[in-house]
């Protein structure tokens, strides 16, 4: 992870965030600001199917049904995806390598 995003979250008085998708590493330095990690490579299936989505909603004891603000580096798998399922998305991409 960037250094930047694990500073930025420290700063954060109460994460509101509650949970996180990235490959099958379970969070890696980041985990411990989410109530719960959500792993493709353990759940089985990867963004932007919005089964990922929703099964980050039921780890976090909420309905398929909630909404929710999802950060991510890919355009295809993280803003379309997010939207898919009427998550609010944000699009980290300091290098401009992703498009719009």
């Amino acid at each position: 992870f960037d250094e930047r995003l694990v500073q930025t979250l420290d700063t954060l008085l109460e994460p509101k965030l509650q949970a996180a998708s990235r490959g099958s590493n379970g969070g890696g330095a980041c985990a411990h600001f989410f109530d719960a990690v959500v792993a493709s490579g353990v759940v089985g299936v990867e963004k932007p199917s919005p089964l990922i989505f929703q099964r980050a909603l039921l780890e976090c004891g909420l309905c398929t049904e909630a909404t929710g603000l999802h950060i991510g580096d890919s355009f295809k798998r993280d803003v379309c995806g997010a939207a898919a399922v009427n998550w609010q998305p944000v699009l980290i991409d300091p290098k401009g390598e992703e498009g719009s």
